[in-house]
């Protein structure tokens, strides 16, 4: 993935599509795998696939395993050729819809599935500030639940959003449970801050 090309959010898959049907569908384009990597538990990181068209446009494959999920990524020169892909793509695969995942984490029944809507939600983050993946990752930053405050963090970094970091950074010094500050305060310089908080 070139640093300046264009990437669409990641697509978060549901199950049980997976690495299968992502490369069916590259194949079916006639696009060439050009790179790929195994599952390292060791470190936390799943398999992940690249396929390319030409230079124009790459599709990313990649497998979360701490949620035991995979997502992909579509990026390429151009963002009218790219979201065209995308689309071509969410027709075949049907991964989650954001507004599904809404609508799932409001009319869950039970924290464990809302938490699990909310991880969704943040891992189907783009680049751009989404007010309604924001506000459900910050309901699990700020539930009473430790546990629940510890998937949160993990939330705040997928999603990335620079305005999440004044809420784990408040954990990381303030949490009462030790684990759930450690794991906060590991990731609290992975999340950007905002222009105005910048030294």
């Amino acid at each position: 993935m070139k640093a300046d090309w264009y990437r669409t959010r990641r697509f978060v898959l549901c199950a049980p599509t997976g690495l299968d049907e992502v490369s069916a569908f590259a194949t079916s384009l006639g696009w060439e795998k050009t790179a790929e990597g195994p599952a390292d538990p060791e470190k936390g990181t799943g398999r992940w696939v690249i396929w390319r068209a030409l230079d124009i446009a790459e599709l990313h494959y990649m497998e979360e395993v701490i949620f035991d999920t995979a997502y992909y990524v579509l990026t390429g020169q151009e963002p009218r050729i790219v979201d065209a892909l995308a689309d071509r793509a969410q027709e075949a695969l049907e991964p989650w819809d954001i507004g599904e995942l809404v609508e799932a984490f409001d009319e869950a029944e039970n924290s464990k599935r809302r938490t699990t809507s909310a991880v969704l939600l943040a891992l189907s983050a783009g680049y751009g500030f989404d007010e309604q993946i924001f506000t459900r990752v910050v309901a699990l930053l700020e539930n009473p639940d430790a546990a629940i405050r510890g998937v949160g963090v993990s939330a705040a970094l997928y999603a990335g959003y620079h305005e999440l970091r004044s809420h784990v950074q408040a954990i990381a010094e303030d949490d009462p449970d030790e684990g759930v500050r450690a794991n906060a305060a590991s990731v609290l310089d992975q999340i950007e801050p905002s222009e105005e908080a910048k030294p």
